[in-house]
């Protein structure tokens, strides 16, 4: 078999390690797809227990003042009872000024009490726009799962057609020539690549003359003096 044959045979393999390359590069960055999506979600999770943690904290101070209500009223109860036994305007007086600092006080924590429901009403707000985003990340990360888990699945497909062409292919080249393939498809995805107007047209470096004038002849295999990727002429 002649050197312009073989090298044909290694364009026509590499036309299909290039397939296979693409498609294995599709199954390899499924994930890195999720997890931009699943990052966004992790994201308002965390944004929702912060809001839940907030929430926690105002329903704890508003049944603390609650509480506090009881006991005052309890308070009140027993100063008011005290009235019953004052025998002077001083301890009238005293015992007067008493309930209405207590009530005062009640009147104070209600209105806080106002004031913490409709801070936990506007929680439960945002943790419902929290979950609305959360819902629909969630389902927008399911149909991208279903798009790509489709598309992984014909790449894995692509990739076992090629298996037997590509085998019948490498049966047909020589040993060594296939080792110095493989060996540069460790480094470049492009193992053989044209020489045109004498330049290597991967790396654009120029060749000597005479190594121009050999790659046209096609008369053994030559590698690029810069990037040492296999050569062929091209018009």
């Amino acid at each position: 078999m002649s050197v312009r044959e073989e090298l044909e045979k290694l364009g026509r393999l590499q036309e299909l390690d290039l397939k296979i390359d693409r498609a294995r590069m599709l199954v390899s960055s499924a994930p890195a797809i999720y997890r931009e999506i699943e990052s966004e979600i992790t994201k308002e999770k965390s944004g929702l227990n912060l809001v839940a943690i907030h929430k926690a904290d105002l329903e704890k101070q508003k049944r603390g003042l609650e509480t506090e209500i009881v006991m005052d009223q309890d308070r009140i109860k027993n100063i008011e009872s005290r009235l019953n036994t004052v025998t002077n305007n001083k301890e009238f007086h005293a015992v007067t000024k008493e309930a209405e600092k207590a009530k005062k006080l009640i009147s104070d924590r209600e209105k806080t009490i106002v004031e913490l429901t409709e801070k936990i009403s506007a929680q439960d707000k945002i943790a419902g726009e929290f979950e609305a985003r959360i819902a629909s990340l969630n389902e927008k990360l399911e149909v991208r799962k279903n798009e790509v888990g489709s598309q992984v699945g014909e790449a894995d497909k692509e990739i076992a057609s090629y298996a037997g062409d590509r085998n019948s292919i490498i049966s047909e080249i020589t040993p060594p020539l296939m080792s110095r393939y493989n060996r540069i498809r460790v480094r470049y995805n492009d193992a053989l690549v044209a020489c045109k107007g004498g330049h290597c047209t991967s790396c654009n470096v120029a060749l000597p003359p005479q190594m121009y004038i050999q790659v046209q002849k096609c008369l053994e295999f030559l590698a690029c003096p810069s990037c040492q990727r296999l050569l062929f002429f091209k018009v």
